[in-house]
């Protein structure tokens, strides 16, 4: 995922399948912030990581850990923005992150709203359902 503005830090937050993330937690011990953080926010991937539940969206792990940084760059509650629609024109609209998450994991696609984590609006450059 990229974002859709340009940070001076890495521009990349990594959001795995449970499936890869179970791989990683047979390699690692303890929790899995601790896993996220040491896999791809220490080697400096990404400046955020999460792992999140296929079933709906929602994320149970947030890296980094310290303060709770992670968890404010993957993560907002329910929000309304003004999208942009096909006519040029501005439609507010209700975002539920976890639900736009679910929608790109099931389709390879943003939904009408687009890609939302922590408040920024993402851009789905490349989906590999085989992943």
């Amino acid at each position: 995922l990229k974002r859709s503005s340009l940070p001076t830090r890495p521009t990349h937050i990594a959001v795995l399948p449970t499936s890869l993330a179970l791989a990683m937690a047979e390699e690692e011990e303890g929790n899995w912030d601790n896993t996220c953080e040491e896999w791809l926010i220490s080697e400096g991937y990404c400046y955020a990581a999460g792992l999140a539940q296929l079933e709906d969206g929602a994320f149970y792990a947030a890296a980094p850990v310290k303060d709770e940084a992670g968890w404010g760059s993957i993560h907002k509650e329910d929000h309304e923005e003004a999208i942009l629609q096909d006519d040029m024109s501005e439609k507010k609209m209700t975002v539920n992150e976890a639900t736009c998450l679910k929608t790109v994991a099931d389709t390879g696609k943003a939904p009408p709203e687009g890609l939302w984590l922590g408040g920024v609006k993402y851009t789905v450059t490349q989906y590999d359902a085989k992943f």
